[in-house]
């Protein structure tokens, strides 16, 4: 299963990949400190996430964002 994870903590987001890929059936395709880098991430992915993992609390474009 691929995991993209997008948060605006550096440590966190390594941290977090690590750990997910530690396990044989998870992979952290796509990680982005900003939702500015995620979509331009999603947009070069050959193959997309099936999970995203975004914070909904950053600066600029977070999880929460609409327009």
């Amino acid at each position: 299963m691929l995991i993209g994870i997008v948060d605006d903590h550096p440590i966190f987001v390594e941290s977090l990949a690590l750990l997910i890929d530690s396990f044989s059936s998870f992979h952290a395709s796509i990680t982005a400190l900003c939702g500015e880098a995620m979509l331009g991430a999603l947009a070069e992915a050959t193959t997309l996430p099936d999970i995203m993992l975004i914070d909904v609390r950053m600066k600029g474009m977070g999880g929460n964002y609409s327009q």
